[in-house]
């Protein structure tokens, strides 16, 4: 009796285990605000971080044509009933998405390149510390720059570019600072991630005021800041991937966001029945962020120094991301 008492609680714990295998929902889906992947950037390599899961589990994607409000269409992507959704927004937050959150608990959530607008038990969020390449990259235009003069075209105001442009204006204060330089700095907003010739005429602009290298954050638009620096034989520095084959002897860098680290490290641990999603790390030390320098463009020396740099944040050297700290970091500059 008692050894068909233990084998009838063995049956049990297989069944339950087997019924917990089978409802585990292993489709992975991206949504993407903009209307499309394509553009050689950020939504093209999110969708390369997870194109390639498709050997192991189902992946979906679905992408903005038409340009409508977040909400309708994350309304329309939670009917594709996915276990584990990323989502891509050209909003600084979404707290209009918390009702659809809290309506599908059976998902995991995940926003991608922001600070959380609210909370829930199947909601996180997470961001790369672009700042930290930016800085970099601020720092070798500092070094490069013939003119005395750089600039930086943003598409919109929001914290996601924040990030990018007061690390990078932040990497030309201290290579002035360091290297004994003056080097001015110049800024635009498109107010567009979606339009390549406003990129464009905003870089013209730049180069035609003096400015001989331009970091442009700003999706599709800043294709066309690439575009510019070719036509008038100018420097610029690419963003989110590495875009050198886009302008290869007219682009110093690239400024990496690489969800690819922090995606591979959430469906890894996903598919393994993790409690936890939390990504801690996601800058210079984990690989997410960083730069891709132009080897061809970028003397020796210059290089070297990026390199000692990049050990120096590593080691906890504090980067600005936006306006205050960014503030702050100028404050304690002027005073050493």
């Amino acid at each position: 009796m008692k050894k068909f008492i233990l084998l009838l609680a063995a049956l049990l714990v297989l069944a339950a285990c087997g019924g917990c295998g089978k409802d585990y929902n292993r489709k992975l889906m991206l949504v993407t605000q903009s209307p499309t992947f394509n553009d050689n950037g950020y939504n093209y390599g999110l969708w390369q971080s997870l194109e390639h899961y498709g050997l192991q589990t189902k992946v979906v994607t679905m992408a903005n044509p038409d340009r409508k409000p977040l909400l309708d269409v994350m309304t329309k992507a939670v009917k594709e009933k996915p276990g584990l959704l990323f989502i891509s927004s050209d909003e600084n937050t979404n707290p209009e998405l918390e009702p659809l959150v809290a309506k599908y608990p059976e998902i995991t959530f995940v926003m991608l390149d922001k600070k959380p607008s609210f909370t829930g038990k199947n909601y996180t969020t997470v961001w790369v510390k672009s700042n930290e390449g930016a800085f970099l990259a601020g720092y070798l235009a500092a070094l490069m720059t013939q003119s005395g003069k750089v600039g930086f075209i943003g598409g919109t105001e929001a914290d996601t570019i924040a990030r990018f442009k007061y690390g990078y204006l932040a990497g030309v204060a201290y290579a002035n600072q360091q290297q004994l330089l003056s080097v001015e700095t110049q800024t635009l907003t498109a107010g567009t991630f979606t339009d390549q010739a406003v990129g464009e005429k905003l870089a013209r602009q730049m180069y035609k005021d003096g400015c001989d290298i331009i970091f442009a954050a700003a999706g599709k638009t800043g294709l066309g800041s690439i575009a510019a620096a070719v036509q008038e034989n100018k420097y610029v520095i690419g963003v989110d991937v590495d875009q050198q084959e886009l302008a290869p002897e007219n682009m110093l860098c690239s400024v990496l966001s690489d969800y690819n680290v922090i995606i591979k490290n959430i469906v890894s641990r996903y598919l393994k029945q993790e409690k936890s999603l939390e990504v801690k790390n996601t800058g210079l030390v984990s690989g997410a962020a960083g730069v891709v320098l132009n080897h061809r463009l970028v003397p020796y020396n210059q290089a070297q120094r990026i390199r000692q740099l990049r050990e120096v944040i590593k080691n906890g050297f504090e980067v600005p991301d936006s306006k205050d700290s960014y503030e702050q970091f100028i404050a304690g500059l002027q005073t050493h």
